[in-house]
């Protein structure tokens, strides 16, 4: 599958999510849309072959970014990834599914910067477990782990 998105120039995927039932979640990140800047959450769900263009929970932000998603059921998956917002510091992203809608979810951001999540794993609903890495003030990167219920 190939696709315009709004008139967006870029668009990526960075992970999928398949449930028993046959249905998929994919997530990523997608250019400006009609003339705006900056990046934007993408998702899109496959059912039985056709694709639909999902609207996300974007902040209010100049850059976001969707890098994996974890689904228990066609109905419940969380998305992980992060944005930047308006004063340039990056923060950690969630999202949650709900067969309908994206939401956001509360996650804890550590001191440092550049903070993102870039796996995630759901044992069952509302049960996930994200990794990822962040900088520490002093110059290292870390490794990330948060449990999101």
């Amino acid at each position: 599958m190939s696709s315009n998105f709004n008139g967006a120039t870029f668009a990526r995927l960075n992970g999928v999510s398949c449930t028993a039932d046959g249905s998929c979640i994919m997530v990523g990140q997608t250019s400006g849309r009609s003339g705006s800047s900056g990046f934007f959450p993408l998702a899109l769900k496959l059912i039985r072959g056709q694709f639909f263009l999902l609207n996300t929970a974007s902040p209010s932000a100049t850059d976001n970014d969707l890098n994996a998603v974890s689904c228990t059921s066609s109905s419940n998956c969380l998305a992980v990834g992060f944005f930047q917002d308006f004063k340039g510091q990056q923060n950690t992203l969630a999202e949650q599914w709900d067969g309908t809608n994206w939401s956001f979810e509360s996650t804890p951001n550590p001191v440092g910067t550049l903070p993102s999540l870039s796996g995630v794993s759901c044992s069952s609903p509302g049960i996930c477990t994200a990794v990822g890495s962040f900088k520490t003030f002093s110059g290292p990167t870390e490794t990330l782990a948060e449990r999101l219920t």
